[in-house]
């Protein structure tokens, strides 16, 4: 990032990476949402999911935008 800011590398390359983590934070927060919808139906006994088990689906996917 501090390559990109002093302009030490090309546009493109730039917004390449721009891109990416803009992905990144976009599936981050669709992952967060549905977290935490499952624990509201957990709360209101509509379901009973084991939300603990999906927690590692957040880093899974912060993992997967690396490559």
């Amino acid at each position: 990032m501090g390559l990109l800011l002093k302009k030490g590398l090309p546009a493109q390359v730039g917004e390449t990476i721009i891109g990416g983590l803009a992905l990144c934070v976009f599936y981050i927060g669709i992952s967060g949402s549905l977290l935490i919808i499952g624990i509201a139906l957990n709360m209101f006994k509509v379901t009973n999911l084991k939300i603990m088990n999906y927690v590692p689906a957040i880093f899974f996917i912060i993992i997967f935008c690396l490559f």
